[in-house]
C-alpha cells in the first residue's frame, strides 16, 4: 500500500478490512492456560475503563453478509440451555479478582440476534449480571435487535435490566439486496421497530451497508434518506465485507450479473455518505457512525463531533489501559496482555459449563503494543491523547509512518493530541493499517490473500486496487 500526497486519493488502494481488535490476538503466542490461570495472570495491572460483552449466537434467519459466530435455532430448548450456561459463566467470572476489581462502564449485547431471546431470558441474564458483576458505574448499555423479533414485552425487559441504547440492523431498504442478504423483516416491521425503540431508549441506532455489488449512487442516497426518516439517534454505515461474507452471497451476485466494486468506487460511496449525512445534520463520531446533532447546521463545520460518543467502541478501540471482558460462545476478552476466546461451538460451550463447571478458552499472550492508541483511538475514534500512548516505545517505522500521514494532511498534530482530518476520516481503515505493527500488517495481508484465493469467492473478490 502506497501513501500518495494527492488531494483526495490519499492511498494507492482501499484496504479491504475496515476494522479489527488490536493487537490481533492471533499475532500473539498461543498458551495452554486454563481460564482461572489466565484471568489470574491478567489481574496484575487494572484497566482504567472496562467494557462487558455478551454474545447471543442465535438468529431466526442467517444473513449472508454476516461473519460472526451465530447459528439458526430450531427449538427453544437450545436457547434455554445456552442462557443457563451464560449465567453460569457470569457466576464463575464474577468470582475472579480481575473481574471484581474494576467496575464496567459500558455493556454490549451482540450476536447473532439478542432480541430472539424471550423476555424471561433477558430478565434472568440481567438478574445474574446485577448479582455477580459490579455494574455501579455503567453509563451505556446497548442491546442489539432484529426488527421482526422485537416486542413491547422484550423492550420492557431490556429497560428493567438497565438497557439505555438499542441498535438494530436494517442493512438496506432495496428489495433485491434484501433478498440477496436473506433479510426477512418487512419494511413495516422495520418502521414499527424503530418507533418502539425510539419511544423507550435514550439512544437508538440502525446499521446500513454500502458499497454493494452494482449499487448506484441513487440507491445509496435513497437508503440514507430512508434511514434518516426512521428517527434514530445514530446511523452506522458499513462497507460490504466481501472477504467475510458467505459464498452464497457471491453466487447470488454472480447469478444476477453484479460485479464487485473497485476500491475507488467504495471510496466514492464513503465520500457521498460523509457529504450527504452532514447535509442532513449528522456528523461522524467514529469511523463508521454518524450522530444526529442538536444543531444540524453545525454538521458541515465540524470534522467530527464529541456531542455523542459510543462508549463501547471507545473502550474496544481505545488505549492499552482499557479492557473488555467477553461472555458467551465465541466471545473475546482483551485484558492486560491477553486475548482470550471462549469456545465458539455453542454445544461444547454449554456442555463444558453445565457438566464440568469449566469455561473452555483459547488464550493468546499478546505482543506488546505501545502504538495501540494510534491504531485505535486516533484511527477509529478520530483523536488520541499523546499522554496515553507510550510514544518513546513506539517503533521508528511506525513513527515515520505517522509523520507521513501528518505530511499528507490525514492526521493533525498539536502539543497534546493527534486527530484525524476530514480526509483522514474517509481513509480511517487505511490509517489503521498504516499505523499497525509489521506483524499485524503481515497477518492482515495473509488473511486477505487467503480469502482472495478461496475457491468459490472469485466473483465476490474485493478489488483492492483503485481501479476496476
Amino acid at each position: 500500500m502506497l501513501l500518495k500526497n494527492a488531494s483526495i486519493l490519499k492511498f494507492s488502494e482501499a484496504y479491504p478490512i475496515t476494522n479489527w481488535f488490536y493487537p490481533v490476538p492471533e499475532t500473539g503466542t498461543l498458551t495452554d492456560l486454563t481460564a482461572p490461570e489466565v484471568f489470574a495472570k491478567s489481574v496484575s495491572v487494572l484497566p482504567k475503563r472496562r467494557a462487558l460483552y455478551f454474545h447471543i449466537p442465535f438468529c431466526d434467519t442467517i444473513c449472508t453478509f454476516c461473519p460472526f459466530t451465530r447459528g439458526q435455532f430450531k427449538s427453544q430448548d437450545i436457547v434455554d440451555r445456552y442462557v443457563e450456561a451464560l449465567i453460569k459463566e457470569i457466576e464463575l467470572k464474577g468470582q475472579m479478582e480481575v473481574v471484581k476489581a474494576t467496575p464496567a462502564e459500558t455493556i454490549y449485547f451482540g450476536g447473532g440476534t439478542p432480541s430472539v431471546l424471550q423476555a424471561e431470558h433477558i430478565l434472568a441474564i440481567g438478574e445474574a449480571m446485577h448479582k455477580h458483576l459490579d455494574l455501579s458505574q455503567i453509563k451505556e448499555f446497548t442491546f442489539e435487535c432484529e426488527a421482526k423479533s422485537v416486542t413491547a414485552e422484550k423492550v420492557e425487559a431490556m429497560k428493567k435490566i438497565g438497557v439505555n441504547r438499542a441498535s438494530f440492523g436494517v442493512q438496506t431498504f432495496t428489495p433485491s439486496y434484501r433478498e440477496a442478504f436473506n433479510l426477512t423483516a418487512s419494511l413495516e416491521q422495520i418502521k414499527a421497530c424503530a418507533d418502539l425503540l425510539n419511544a423507550n431508549f435514550d439512544t437508538t441506532n440502525c446499521d446500513i451497508i454500502y458499497g454493494i455489488h452494482g449499487q448506484s449512487i441513487a440507491d445509496l442516497t435513497e437508503n440514507m434518506e430512508k434511514a434518516i426518516e426512521l428517527g434514530v439517534t445514530t446511523i452506522d454505515f458499513y462497507p460490504l465485507n466481501n472477504l467475510a461474507s458467505q459464498l452464497r452471497l457471491h453466487k447470488t451476485f454472480e447469478r444476477d450479473g453484479l460485479k464487485p466494486m473497485s476500491g475507488l468506487e467504495k471510496i466514492n460511496h464513503r465520500m457521498l455518505v460523509n457529504e450527504y449525512m452532514r447535509h442532513r445534520g449528522f456528523a461522524p463520531h467514529n469511523g463508521y457512525s454518524f450522530v444526529r446533532l442538536a444543531n444540524p447546521e453545525s454538521a458541515a463545520r465540524v470534522t467530527y463531533t464529541e456531542e455523542y460518543t459510543f462508549r463501547y467502541h471507545e473502550v474496544m478501540y481505545g488505549y492499552e489501559d482499557e479492557d473488555a471482558i467477553g461472555f458467551g460462545a465465541g466471545a473475546l476478552t482483551m485484558s492486560n496482555g491477553f486475548g482470550i476466546y471462549n469456545e465458539d461451538n455453542r454445544g461444547k460451550y454449554i456442555n463444558a459449563l453445565m457438566t464440568d463447571g469449566q469455561l473452555p478458552i483459547k488464550a493468546y499472550q499478546l505482543p506488546d503494543a505501545p502504538e495501540r492508541g494510534l491504531v485505535g483511538a486516533l484511527s477509529y475514534l478520530g483523536k488520541a491523547e499523546k499522554s496515553r500512548i507510550r510514544m518513546d516505545e513506539v517503533s521508528d517505522d511506525i513513527k515515520a509512518r505517522l509523520q507521513e500521514l501528518i505530511d499528507a494532511d490525514l492526521v493533525h498534530e498539536t502539543e497534546t493530541e493527534l486527530s484525524l482530518t476530514e480526509s483522514g476520516w474517509l481513509w480511517f481503515a487505511n490509517v489503521m493499517y498504516y499505523l499497525a505493527s509489521e506483524v499485524t500488517r503481515d497477518a492482515l495481508d495473509g488473511f486477505t490473500k487467503q480469502k482472495l484465493e478461496e475457491k468459490g469467492r472469485e466473483d465476490g473478490v474485493y478489488k483492492i486496487s483503485m481501479v476496476s
